[in-house]
């Protein structure tokens, strides 16, 4: 049952996915075929990546790191803070 649920679906993704790509291979020249080939690689591993909430950033060159959720502070906490602070130590955006 189990096997018969999750092969039978990744057999008919892959066939889909096989098919698709032998048809749009038909089409482009044979020395286009590699560069188009690590394109679409390249393009499936950025898109698996960011949608697993990676970031991807390129300033010099490249950095893949985990995407850190930022903390949200509250806004008792923001207000109590900038009372007791005078709103002299904190960013100016949390001081209104």
């Amino acid at each position: 049952m189990i096997t018969r649920c999750i092969t039978q679906p990744a057999e008919i993704i892959a066939t889909s996915l096989g098919n698709s790509y032998r048809l749009l291979f038909e089409h482009i020249p044979l020395q286009w075929q590699p560069v188009v080939m690590i394109h679409l690689v390249l393009l499936t591993i950025i898109l698996v990546l960011t949608m697993s909430s990676y970031r991807i950033r390129i300033p010099l060159f490249l950095n893949i790191e985990p995407h850190h959720a930022s903390v949200v502070e509250s806004s008792a906490s923001v207000r109590a803070a900038t009372t007791s602070a005078g709103c002299r130590e904190l960013p100016v955006s949390t001081c209104r």
